[in-house]
């Protein structure tokens, strides 16, 4: 999502000339504000503005384009500013107080971000020790910003499988996961960032060989959330 971000980054100062679109929210109330920051949460996309911000996940289908839009399908959102305009499309759209972002949405959980704590996600991370590292991994309210690709590399860095029951992962497996899914989602960022190919980072996702015993890499969907999970069974230790 930070990538998104970056690329809307020559809009802010811009004052937006008109709003439109699909999304449940009042278009009046944003023609006529100038756009502050555009950041992220994990992901979501926030477009700040004088009185207001506007939230945006792009859930599962999501897109955007900047000066063009897509042809046959209605934006949820389509905002006309002083440089340009910008189209989201397939995304669910909110307005928020500026005051209550900070307060609902912890930047200090978000995976890529210089305000990232280690310690705090940890603490977040080792007390749902019920829970398998699937799932726990994929919360937004621990791991803001990561996904189903990064899930799968950060769990095979480690050699952690992903069934694996949260309270019974070492303390120090854990904090070692912590820290290399903080490491891969900065690496991916960075691959999407430059337009590079993610199959060059990835190890596992998509594999159907394991990289260091060369035997079949099991893919099945895990834990409640039933994402899809790509992983070795003989590499990753199952902690249960």
């Amino acid at each position: 999502m930070k990538v998104v971000a970056d690329s809307l980054l020559r809009f802010e100062g811009d004052t937006v000339l008109s709003a439109s679109g699909s999304a449940k929210i009042t278009m009046d109330d944003l023609a006529g504000q100038e756009i502050g920051r555009i950041f992220t949460i994990g992901k979501l996309l926030f477009l700040e503005l004088e009185r207001i911000s506007i939230k945006i996940h792009f859930l599962m289908f999501g897109s955007y384009r900047i000066d063009e839009k897509r042809e046959g399908m209605k934006p949820r959102l389509s905002l006309r500013c002083e440089s340009g305009e910008v189209h989201f499309y397939n995304c669910a759209i909110r307005t928020i107080a500026n005051e209550d972002v900070a307060q609902q949405f912890d930047e200090e959980l978000d995976i890529i971000s210089p305000r990232w704590r280690p310690g705090k996600v940890l603490a977040l991370a080792s007390s749902q020790e019920k829970e398998l590292i699937c799932d726990v991994l994929m919360d937004q309210n621990i791991f803001a910003g990561v996904g189903n690709i990064i899930k799968n590399e950060a769990l095979f860095q480690v050699l952690v499988h992903p069934l694996s029951v949260v309270g019974k992962i070492p303390p120090e497996k854990l904090e070692q996961l912590s820290q290399e899914t903080r490491t891969f989602s900065q690496q991916f960022y960075e691959t999407r960032k430059n337009g590079q190919r993610m199959g060059d980072i990835q190890q596992i996702y998509r594999k159907r060989q394991c990289p260091i015993c060369r035997g079949k890499v099991t893919t099945q969907k895990t834990g409640h959330r039933r994402r899809r999970s790509h992983f070795c069974s003989r590499c990753q230790v199952l902690y249960r």
